[in-house]
């Protein structure tokens, strides 16, 4: 087992699943401070939307690396705020993210 050093995303990472509305409606929602969202709940703080970056940072290192590999194999450990992201849910989805970089790569 090796960990991986890794970048938290970058905005220009998140549009590759998400609307650049929805990013900053998020963003927004962190600024509000420490309160909850959606039915889950979601509990988000000042510090949610740099912990959902570091999670989807991870996850793309480790597909990357998997790509590079050419049938290597990997797995990010990684729980973001709003990590069950759907349609009706608010937040960052590492996998839809990590699905179309993945498509770029192949």
């Amino acid at each position: 087992m090796q960990q991986l050093n890794y970048q938290p995303a970058t905005l220009g990472d998140l549009v590759l699943g998400h609307t650049q509305r929805l990013i900053e409606a998020l963003q927004e929602e962190c600024r509000e401070g420490a309160h909850e969202i959606e039915h889950a709940p979601t509990y988000l703080t000042p510090a949610s939307f740099q912990a959902a970056l570091g999670a989807v940072g991870a996850t793309l290192a480790v597909s990357r690396k998997v790509i590079d590999e050419d049938g290597g194999k990997g797995f990010a450990i990684v729980r973001p705020p709003g990590h069950h992201p759907s349609v009706t849910r608010r937040w960052v989805s590492a996998y839809s993210i990590t699905l179309r970089l993945l498509r770029q790569m192949l």
